[in-house]
């Protein structure tokens, strides 16, 4: 019989949508089309060998999906920081050089920084970005401090479950926000943006 990661591959790739991304579901509605948060995140998550196999047609997707100010949108985020991290880390493990000016940070719904778990992204994308060493540093101090005794950062309402029948929730929003009541996936993403910034500092 078929192993466990045989299984769980065969399933990623079923959500691989026809000349695009990858799905969250089958559906109902917008939930059944390729997002570019989630596209990036299965694409990592593949063996070498099935990234090979459709490597292309996620680049072309990635290009496309991206905004005109360098960010990736979120369908499934408050804002677009976390796409945008995953994103330019699947550019970066491919080898692909970006020339934006990222990270984008505006006072608006989408591009501000609203929690700890933003500001992680952020630290995260300015890292991988090879954003300036003092800036990169500032935000590594504003994160680090922000963390609890217990190790943990405070979680916020950054998940959104975006209304099936919305297309484009970062121009106009349609789902209700959950709490990351734990601190679980923010403390991971610190910590990830503080591997990532020390990775950058060791390769200059």
């Amino acid at each position: 019989g078929k192993s466990l990661l045989d299984v769980d591959i065969a399933f990623l790739l079923s959500k691989l949508c026809p000349d695009s991304g990858f799905a969250t579901y089958d559906g109902p509605g917008f939930w059944g089309v390729a997002h570019p948060d989630v596209t990036a995140n299965v694409f990592i998550s593949l063996p070498n060998s099935q990234q090979n196999s459709i490597k292309q047609q996620i680049i072309d997707y990635t290009i496309s999906s991206r905004s005109e100010d360098g960010t990736w949108p979120s369908y499934w985020w408050r804002t677009c920081h976390y796409s945008t991290l995953m994103n330019l880390e699947m550019l970066t493990l491919l080898g692909i050089r970006d020339e934006f000016q990222l990270p984008v940070v505006q006072n608006d719904e989408t591009h501000a920084i609203h929690s700890d778990f933003d500001l992680a992204c952020v630290t995260g994308i300015a890292a991988l970005h090879k954003t300036g060493g003092l800036a990169v540093n500032s935000l590594v101090e504003t994160l680090m401090f922000k963390q609890k005794n217990d190790g943990a950062w405070l979680g916020d309402e950054n998940l959104r479950v975006t209304h099936p029948d919305c297309k484009q929730p970062w121009l106009q929003t349609q789902g209700q926000r959950y709490s990351d009541s734990v601190g679980l996936i923010t403390t991971a993403t610190a910590v990830r943006a503080l591997v990532l910034s020390i990775k950058g500092t060791s390769q200059q």
